[in-house]
C-alpha cells in the first residue's frame, strides 16, 4: 500500500493505492478515490460498459427508477383490488 495520486478530468486527489508485485505496472486504486471525485463505477454486466459516471447523474436514475418501480406497483395493487369480488355469505 502506498499513498498515490490519481487525476480525472483534470483535478488531482490524493489516496490509498495498492501497488502490484512482481513486474506489474497495475495500480488498484480503492472506493475512497470515487467517492472523493464524487464518481461512481457504472458496470454492466451484458453490455460492453464500463465508466466512471458523474454521482449526481446515477442519483437521478436511481431516483427516477425507484418512483417508476413504486407507480408500478400501484398499478398491480390497484388492478389486483379491482379484481376482488365480495359477495355477501347466505344465512340459513
Amino acid at each position: 500500500m502506498a499513498i498515490g495520486f490519481v487525476t480525472v478530468g483534470g483535478e488531482m486527489k490524493a489516496g490509498v493505492i495498492l501497488l502490484a508485485a512482481g513486474d506489474s505496472s497495475e495500480t488498484l486504486v480503492g472506493m475512497e478515490f470515487l467517492k472523493s471525485f464524487g464518481k461512481v463505477l457504472l458496470v454492466h454486466q451484458k453490455k460492453p460498459l464500463c465508466s466512471l459516471v458523474d454521482e449526481k447523474d446515477v442519483d437521478e436514475l436511481f431516483d427516477l427508477a425507484e418512483k417508476t418501480i413504486a407507480e408500478r406497483q400501484a398499478k398491480v395493487r390497484s388492478r389486483s383490488r379491482r379484481n376482488i369480488i365480495v359477495r355477501p355469505i347466505a344465512r340459513a
